[in-house]
């Protein structure tokens, strides 16, 4: 488990774009099936967990430097 939150916002960003890589490659949007939208659904929520990753790092980062 990444334990800093410079590690957690690289690694969401990293899922995050592989993650929408491999659906978008792999799998056709063509049709009104169950797996589409779960499919739809996965990816905004780790693009959602991706900004919420940078939210805190940024928010991190700004305490760190206000406290020099």
């Amino acid at each position: 488990m990444v334990r800093s939150v410079k590690g957690q916002f690289i690694c969401w960003i990293l899922i995050s774009i592989a993650f929408i890589y491999v659906v978008s490659t792999y799998t056709e949007f063509t049709g009104n099936d169950v797996t589409n939208l779960l499919f739809y659904i996965a990816m905004i929520s780790s693009i959602f967990n991706a900004g919420m990753a940078t939210q805190k790092f940024l928010d991190n980062r700004k305490k760190d430097h206000s406290n020099h």
